[in-house]
């Protein structure tokens, strides 16, 4: 089913499509919902010019591609070697794991070792001297680097992960 917008799916979708150099366009129908079809415009439309027979107008262009093009499906996280998020979702994500690996790994090491200076230690700082190379390090489990890439006026961030 289609819809007026794009669903935050498939603009993840077209985010990675477009960090991979990957052709993409987004195609109005005649009821006015946007749909992504794989590889360029132009060589859609060099494709149907070359058709006999074929009236140009929206109804017979929708037809056309439905039926010749490949949609875009929305970004699978499971399917994929990289992590599409929001800055909203990285955030989450990093706030996350710093707490965990904090109380797992870093608060009983300082116990360990400091007893009950470990009082004195600051998790907020800490957190902050983590972050000093941004999220990339955290997220990007392949290769530490963080990509932001805009679609259609949204913003997400890419992590390789494998």
């Amino acid at each position: 089913m289609h819809k007026k917008t794009l669903s935050i799916g498939l603009l993840k979708r077209l985010a990675l499509m477009r960090h991979e150099k990957e052709n993409f366009f987004i195609h109005l129908d005649a009821q006015g919902n946007k749909i992504a079809y794989e590889g360029a415009k132009d060589d859609a439309e060099l494709e149907l010019s070359v058709l006999p027979d074929v009236e140009k107008n929206q109804t017979n262009l929708d037809k056309w591609y439905s039926e010749n093009l490949v949609e875009v499906q929305e970004y699978d996280q499971n399917s994929s070697r990289f992590l599409v998020c929001t800055q909203e979702e990285a955030n989450k994500l990093v706030a996350n794991y710093l707490d965990n690996y904090y109380e797992s790994e870093v608060k009983p090491e300082l116990l360990n070792k400091v007893g009950n200076n470990a009082k004195y230690f600051s998790k907020s700082a800490w957190k902050r001297d983590v972050l000093m190379n941004g999220y990339g390090p955290i997220l990007a489990t392949y290769n530490g680097h963080e990509y932001e890439v805009s679609v259609q006026g949204n913003v997400f961030l890419i992590y390789q992960t494998n």
